[in-house]
């Protein structure tokens, strides 16, 4: 199977689709901050860049996106194995972003939508947060394993920002 096939191939769950209001009204909310040393605004370039998040977002294996950047455009990613459809309901360049999940071929939430802000810190670096507002069912986990939901989510941001760190230095993570 290529992955150009995945949508016709694979089973696929559909969330309930939600607006950028939902990162407020969600009935589980998991923040988790972190910092980068690097300016926002190269940070959001590699956020906007899909060719750049397998070298160094951990366990995503492929992101691409479909249309002009900006409200609308849909993302497709490969994590761990299980495929994303989402569609971006939040953009405030270079501030703030924000997609939700339209399906995916896990079963992970009802609802999902996630929102990550860049704020630029008095040392010139980013300060990062990411949010996963969701309606979470039991598939969530899969990726954690048996560690707690939100120590796996600040683990895994701050091992992405200290990758891109490193890509952004020019040394593939």
């Amino acid at each position: 199977m290529t992955k150009n096939n995945i949508e016709q191939t694979t089973r696929w769950f559909d969330f309930r689709e939600v607006d950028s209001a939902f990162v407020d009204e969600a009935p589980t909310r998991y923040v988790t901050v972190s910092h980068i040393n690097a300016p926002a605004q190269a940070v959001w370039d590699a956020f906007c860049d899909p060719a750049s998040w397998p070298h160094w977002f951990p366990h995503v294996e492929r992101v691409v996106h479909e249309g002009a950047l900006g409200l609308g455009m849909i993302r497709k990613s490969w994590v761990a194995g299980c495929a994303h459809v989402e569609t971006m309901v939040i953009w405030d360049e270079p501030h703030a972003w924000g997609y939700i999940v339209n399906r995916a071929t896990e079963q992970l939430a009802a609802a999902q939508l996630e929102l990550t802000t860049f704020d630029p810190t008095d040392d010139g670096g980013t300060r990062v947060t990411w949010t996963l507002a969701c309606e979470p069912l039991d598939g969530m986990n899969f990726l954690a394993a048996n560690q707690d939901f939100p120590s796996f989510l600040k683990e895994m941001l701050d091992t992405a920002m200290a990758r891109l760190h490193a890509y952004l230095a020019g040394a593939d993570a």
